[in-house]
């Protein structure tokens, strides 16, 4: 008789396993067109590139195009309420941009700050239910900061003042976008709420607890793993890859649906990242390959989480390596072993949620 609960979890266990598996092959339903988000999304990344290559500065357009991060943040919002949090989103990504750019030179230093980080803006995008994508894109912010002004043989590739001011320049532009829908007559007269009234705050529920604790783990032991077995430089690849399962909704059937898609999603991004490196692009082109990968993500990850890391994932690489001039294919194996060991390691801390029933819920943003 003892043996039957044990063998009752252990078939319960196999049933989340098999819809974790059968949810790579299913696409949910949205609640509206996603092809809004889509193209100001792509325009976002689109715009930043042009700009560069028109004054001659294709690195500080490429740069610039980190700050449509902005734009992915609260899309459900009306465009009056959007333009109130946008600016303070901006804000927070500018300052993570600024410290990793502070401690560039000081691998050990970068990673603490990076953990510290990855918590503070976690707990501060939950305390305020800032909702999807969360903190991830803080951390890649923070990381791109420091890999393009680490030293090289004790020169920084790009003072620490152009990349900032690069990324608040997208920044500017992202916001200016997501605003644009005010031109129409019928988005001005939607009457908006007040700043507290739209993410009100500061509180934590017992699943914003949860999810804190989770955070914590995936920065302080997926930094320790990235600092001793991994790469010290690639530190916020894997912090990101592990927040990014961990997602906003805290549930055990969810960490490990995001931990497998995050995999598997991003391992075919790999992929397709492959590809693209081969082509010799011009700024133009790679301007607007940028804006379509931008497009495709928002159009499809809210159904499939897994394909939209599928375009998302070639769009984070283009950035990183032709912003800093180091698209090479060693980059792909790099971000093979720091997406492994980051997903699994967020999909792992889902066993910290206490069993609950829950119906699987789609993202609402790219991340």
């Amino acid at each position: 008789m003892s043996r039957q609960p044990h063998r009752n979890r252990r078939a319960e266990y196999a049933r989340g396993a098999g819809r974790t598996v059968k949810s790579l092959g299913q696409f949910h339903g949205t609640a509206g067109p996603r092809w809004p988000m889509g193209l100001q999304a792509g325009m976002a990344y689109v715009i930043p590139v042009l700009l560069g290559a028109a004054i001659g500065k294709d690195h500080l357009g490429l740069l610039a195009a980190s700050g449509a991060f902005t734009i992915l943040h609260v899309p459900w919002l009306p465009a009056r309420e959007r333009i109130k949090v946008l600016p303070l989103v901006s804000v927070v990504l500018l300052i993570c941009t600024a410290l990793g750019t502070a401690t560039s030179a000081c691998p050990i230093v970068n990673t603490a700050l990076l953990t510290l980080l990855a918590i503070g803006v976690g707990a501060l995008y939950l305390a305020f239910h800032m909702g999807p994508p969360g903190p991830i894109f803080a951390v890649m912010t923070f990381g791109l900061g420091s890999h393009a002004t680490a030293p090289v043989d004790g020169v920084r590739p790009m003072e620490p003042g152009t990349v900032i001011a690069s990324i608040a320049v997208g920044c500017l532009i992202s916001c200016a976008i997501a605003a644009a829908p005010l031109v129409r007559k019928n988005q001005r007269r939607v009457k908006a709420r007040s700043l507290r009234q739209i993410q009100p705050g500061p509180d934590f529920d017992r699943e914003a607890r949860e999810l804190i604790m989770r955070i914590t783990i995936v920065a302080v032991v997926g930094s320790a793993i990235s600092m001793t077995f991994v790469d010290p430089e690639r530190v916020y690849w894997t912090v990101g890859a592990g927040i990014g399962v961990v997602g906003m909704r805290a549930a055990r059937g969810e960490a490990a649906r995001r931990g497998l898609h995050r995999i598997v999603g991003t391992l075919l991004g790999i992929g397709l990242f492959a590809v693209l490196v081969q082509v010799h692009w011009t700024t133009v082109a790679l301007a607007f390959i940028l804006g379509s990968l931008q497009f495709a993500t928002q159009v499809v990850i809210v159904r499939n989480y897994a394909a939209g890391l599928v375009f998302i994932t070639p769009l984070a690489l283009l950035i990183v390596t032709t912003s800093t001039g180091a698209a090479t294919l060693p980059t792909v194996t790099e971000r093979v072993y720091d997406t492994i060991v980051g997903a699994l390691l967020g999909a792992a801390t889902g066993l910290l949620h206490k069993h609950r029933p829950v119906s699987p819920a789609p993202p609402t943003t790219a991340d």
